[in-house]
């Protein structure tokens, strides 16, 4: 029987990593499918549910580090248009869904007060430099911190800039739009924690391959039972998952394992 996410599951036959794996929820924009995507509300529903870590996304949009996933506002928000149009002004009087505002990664992280690790997903490059600089000040003034952050981009124009960049105590995750040659080699290069890949992405060789190098091996997006049931068994080390509670409360039950 499979155990809840934080606690030890048996490995899968055939891994070298020991024999038990610490598979992690995160919650995908917080809890995506029960809370406004991207917003205080979301990451409080999953911190709610239990889980340790969350996902969000931002962009550098007139001075400040926004948390939304969309270029456009017009999916996740009563606005319309490219929010790089917006002011920051207009960008803070959006309502987000349920009355909520696209939130600052600020008022994220300050919500947060490491309770749960968190994923930082840079939507754009210029994004890079003012997150690694917020987080690095952070992580001096507040250690709690340490090894808690990670930060990802699908823009792999910047990963090697972004791994130089990088602040000490903070993780890397590398994301792919399209898989490298060698994907574990690409994520040593860069000195990465994790290989962050799409379910679609995911094979028993790429884990394989992780495994080998000391990488850790996280899943987006992962819902049904029978992806998690996928998961588990290849021994991947986290899945994002659009609503947390249901996805804990999936693993608990003795059909998953």
């Amino acid at each position: 029987m499979a155990k809840a996410l934080g606690t030890a599951i048996m490995a899968p036959r055939g891994s070298n990593r020991g024999e038990v794996v610490d598979m992690q929820v995160i919650g995908h924009r917080g809890s995506a499918e029960t809370a406004p995507e991207n917003t205080l509300l979301g990451v409080k529903t999953a911190l709610a549910a239990g889980a340790p870590w969350v996902e969000i996304d931002v962009r550098h949009v007139a001075g400040e580090l926004f948390v939304i996933h969309d270029q456009e506002v017009d999916r996740t928000t009563n606005g319309k248009g490219s929010i790089y149009a917006l002011s920051r002004t207009e960008i803070l009087n959006l309502d987000a869904g349920e009355g909520e505002v696209i939130p600052t990664l600020q008022q994220v992280l300050g919500l947060l007060a490491g309770q749960a690790s968190i994923n930082i997903e840079l939507k754009d490059t210029q994004s890079m430099q003012p997150t690694c600089r917020y987080v690095a000040t952070l992580l001096s003034e507040q250690p709690e911190w340490l090894g808690k952050i990670m930060i990802s981009t699908f823009e792999a124009s910047i990963h090697d800039e972004l791994a130089k960049l990088l602040p000490r105590g903070c993780l890397l995750g590398v994301l792919f739009k399209q898989l490298p040659a060698n994907v574990a080699q690409y994520a040593i290069r860069l000195n990465a924690y994790s290989i962050n890949l799409s379910f679609a992405q995911l094979t028993p060789d790429l884990v394989s391959q992780a495994q080998r190098a000391d990488l850790k091996v996280f899943v987006y997006t992962v819902n049904e039972a029978e992806e998690i049931r996928y998961c588990l068994n290849l021994g991947v080390d986290a899945i994002y998952t659009d609503d947390p509670r249901k996805t804990l409360t999936l693993l608990d039950k003795s059909n998953i394992g």
